[in-house]
């Protein structure tokens, strides 16, 4: 008799099943590629665009790959709203502010996250940008301050991960703004940090933890030290390096060879070793 036919617990079965669909963290400067790898996701696209931009730049791209997408039909934060909350004395109205942000994030995000992470005829979600759905949910547990200390983000870090919970049912993208990094050194007794010239994703630092990979994207310009111009190959434009991958840890710190048009979602997860990651949870309802 199998060993595993001997085993009875109630709630558990024999093997594992996969339940969470591939996650990936992007980032990179303007331009360099992130919501146009967002519009070659499996469709309908659902988003969370929480840049003001992305609308504007997503419709083309969907149209030139033939993705239907669906999107809020209002922004999640109006116009009076920034103006009103951005403008308020942080110590003397952080409640106030905390309680605007809790709202955002818990009460028209969550919702919905929820709402399109269930239902069977989202293809995939694209959060556009994260950097700034991560900074609303510092403001929720903070204020609206600029700088939060590492020790004190644990609530945000865990508030962060149980939003992305919500959609880890389906293929999700999280664009990200690039922050410098920087390292100390000391000059003359001082310490002080010096820009090393390398990017990080702007955001919770624990993105390598929530996502299966974390990709830089970049845009390469023409320049005459790297060919004439009659030589340049447009193609080779978008690159991408990825910073950590879980399924594949020795592509760390590497150039993939995917390059211009060639650089697509479903290409993307099979060069990663993400292509299997399917879910096998199909009892969902709509």
């Amino acid at each position: 008799m199998n060993k595993l036919e001997t085993i009875k617990i109630p709630g558990m079965s024999a093997g594992i099943k996969v339940l969470d669909a591939p996650m990936i963290a992007v980032y990179g400067p303007e331009g360099s590629g992130k919501t146009r790898l967002g519009a070659t996701m499996p469709g309908p696209i659902a988003v969370i665009p929480t840049d003001p931009k992305t609308a504007r730049t997503l419709k083309p791209l969907a149209a030139k790959y033939k993705r239907e997408v669906i999107a809020p039909d209002k922004p999640f934060i109006t116009q009076a709203e920034i103006n009103t909350y951005a403008r308020m004395d942080n110590a003397k109205d952080i409640e106030k502010i905390k309680e605007f942000y809790q709202k955002v994030i818990w009460d028209r995000i969550a919702p919905m996250l929820e709402a399109i992470g269930s239902h069977k005829g989202v293809g995939s979600i694209l959060i556009d940008n994260a950097s700034v759905l991560y900074n609303w949910v510092l403001y929720a547990d903070h204020g609206r301050r600029t700088k939060v200390p590492t020790f004190e983000r644990g609530v945000s870090q865990q508030d962060f991960t149980d939003l992305l919970a919500l959609c880890r049912s389906k293929p999700t993208l999280l664009t990200h703004h690039p922050a410098k990094v920087y390292k100390n050194i000391v000059e003359n007794g001082k310490e002080k940090g010096v820009d090393t010239g390398r990017i990080k994703p702007e955001g919770s630092s624990k993105l390598g933890l929530l996502c299966n990979a974390v990709i830089e994207t970049r845009s390469i310009e023409w320049k005459p030290t790297i060919c004439k111009r009659e030589d340049w190959d447009e193609d080779g434009k978008f690159k991408l390096f990825v910073q950590t991958c879980q399924p594949r840890p020795l592509l760390e710190g590497c150039e993939l060879e995917l390059t211009g048009e060639d650089i697509t979602w479903n290409n993307l997860v099979k060069t990663l070793g993400l292509g299997n990651a399917a879910v096998d949870d199909d009892d969902d309802e709509d």
